[in-house]
């Protein structure tokens, strides 16, 4: 190769990355596409089984502590905490280092290196969530299922040799299938995966595989066994009038929510490291201390959704309880996460949402019973909110719980409150609950769809 055609070569690659920092995308070819439609259906059946075998690995957990736990109200915190040894252990050992954990870890596998995930950091991550799932540990099964079908593209792309836009798009979908499949919430699945793993929509390369992949992956988990739940409790009056600022107003409990949930990862993360204790002591000191506050209220433990699903049913809880759990959410997923737990934060805020919004229901129905308002109505509208504020992810939100409801008058409450949540929390976080740790000084994240933007941050700003 001659001096000309290197200093070509050079240029070549040079338009490439200029190509790849605009945010326009280089096409899949015909063929390329085809693959990627079946590569996208192939792997939404994939994801559904290995989610509803994790799902059962769970089931088998929760059933030995249960059995432990059945000596006597002083083996709680014993259980959890020998659990939280065990975890720790596993993370240490077989989770190889990384950049970041958790969802995190494919956002910054979509972003950087084409969708090529390590192999090794899932499989522990999964492994060590459903310990501290099934031991009942306050966090969400997002971040391990989004883990399998992220995980299981990225195998699938790079086993064939497939360019990296197309792995990096069956990542997605396979995010998008592992969400769908754990919260039978096909629309928002979508959402989901668009919004809050690639920061945008990119097109159709992106937005047509994720729909095919949480399309198969919704049929085959309902063949195994899975049907979305639906709420068909009384509404109350939803009609587009005055009442909607009241639903503004349960926004904004929403936004507050979000902002101290947001927030308290990375200082919870923070505290941690600065405890001067062995790996393993710190998820065993964060067992005890939940295994010390479930034996007052056992609602604290769980991913949230079975505490969701009774209050969206119509059950009435005392106002003071709700508002506990709520509060102590806030904190106890943090720090969960934080001392060295593995999972999601998508079931924590749908229950801090979900009680957070009752309580709010509950004062306004007493104070305007004429009004015909439902407490579970400012429950769903509060919980979309707080999806939304959290996420960053406004139409996620929105659709999680539209699809949950399937009735058309809650729809403009929801679509209002998702926006304000979105919009009133996003100035005061570091990041979403995923991507505060992809911040950094001299890094952060631009939108469209993500990118980097390294850019010392006075340059960035003007500043001189």
């Amino acid at each position: 190769m001659n001096q000309i055609d290197l200093i070509s070569k050079a240029d070549q690659v040079e338009q490439t990355r200029e190509v790849a920092e605009s945010g326009v995308e280089i096409q899949l070819r015909g063929r390329e596409r085809i693959w990627l439609y079946v590569g996208a259906a192939v792997l939404g059946l994939l994801t559904a089984v290995a989610v509803w075998l994790f799902n059962q690995a769970i089931g088998v957990v929760r059933a030995v502590t249960i059995n432990l736990q059945s000596a006597g109200d002083w083996m709680i915190p014993v259980t959890l905490a020998g659990g939280g040894i065990l975890v720790a252990l596993i993370m240490h050992f077989f989770h190889r280092p990384t950049r970041v954990p958790g969802v995190a870890h494919i956002i910054d596998g979509v972003i950087e290196h084409d969708g090529q995930l390590e192999k090794r950091t899932g499989l522990a991550f999964v492994i060590a969530a459903a310990i501290s799932i099934g031991m009942g540990v306050p966090v969400g099964a997002d971040g391990p299922t989004s883990m399998i079908g992220g995980h299981l593209a990225s195998w699938l792309g790079t086993r064939f040799r497939q360019p990296g836009l197309f792995v990096r798009s069956l990542v997605v979908a396979g995010v998008g299938a592992g969400i769908a499949t754990t919260y039978f919430a096909q629309l928002a699945a979508v959402f989901f995966a668009l919004e809050v793993v690639l920061g945008g929509f990119g097109g159709a390369v992106f937005v047509v595989p994720t729909m095919i992949a949480v399309a198969t992956a919704s049929l085959t988990i309902q063949f195994l066994g899975g049907a979305p739940p639906q709420y068909s409790v009384a509404l109350g009056d939803l009609r587009p009038n005055a009442t909607l600022l009241l639903y503004a107003g349960v926004a904004v409990v929403a936004a507050l929510a979000a902002i101290a949930y947001v927030n308290m990862l990375p200082r919870s993360k923070a505290f941690w490291d600065r405890m001067p204790l062995p790996f393993w002591a710190k998820t065993a000191c964060m067992g005890l201390i939940i295994g010390v506050i479930a034996i007052w209220l056992p609602a604290v433990t769980g991913t949230g959704l079975v505490q969701m699903q009774a209050i969206f049913a119509g059950v009435r809880f005392p106002l003071g309880l709700l508002a506990v759990l709520g509060l102590a959410t806030i904190v106890l997923t943090p720090q969960s996460l934080g001392a060295g737990f593995v999972g999601g934060t998508i079931g924590p805020a749908l229950l801090i949402g979900s009680s957070l919004g009752a309580v709010y229901g509950e004062i306004v129905t007493v104070a305007f019973p004429s009004l015909g308002l439902s407490p579970t109505a400012f429950a769903m509208v509060c919980t979309a909110a707080m999806l939304a504020g959290t996420f960053h992810a406004p139409l996620f939100g929105a659709m999680m719980i539209y699809e949950m409801v399937n009735d058309y008058r809650i729809l403009l409450p929801l679509l209002l409150a998702a926006a304000i949540g979105y919009a009133l929390a996003r100035p005061f976080q570091p990041g979403s609950a995923y991507t505060f740790i992809l911040h950094d000084g001299t890094t952060r994240l631009r939108r469209g769809t993500f990118s980097y933007d390294r850019r010392p941050a006075a340059k960035r700003t003007g500043a001189k």
